[in-house]
């Protein structure tokens, strides 16, 4: 485990993604929509380590696939729209 803080290496996971997107010629919305999407899912495991001494010990990737994996209803809490989710599930 880094002794970083969760949070850096969690931005530090996703940097290379949101980068390799930019050169990729998307239409603006579709740009935004691959910015917002990560940072959305990074925050939602960022809030909950402080209650997760587990997810805070992890790498950035697995506390990233734990959220994931381990989903029940929704993703992203508080919980946004089901349009919003569908949205984000597709990214």
């Amino acid at each position: 485990m880094s002794s970083k803080p969760v949070s850096q290496r969690i931005v530090e996971f996703f940097k290379p993604f949101l980068l390799h997107t930019i050169g990729e010629n998307l239409a603006t919305k579709t740009l935004h929509r691959q910015r917002d999407h990560p940072w959305l899912l990074g925050r939602e495991c960022i809030e909950r380590c402080p209650h997760d001494a587990r997810l805070r010990k992890m790498s950035a990737d697995n506390a990233i696939a734990h959220k994931i994996e381990g989903r029940e209803d929704t993703l992203i809490w508080p919980g946004i729209t089901q349009a919003q989710q569908q949205s984000f599930d597709a990214t």
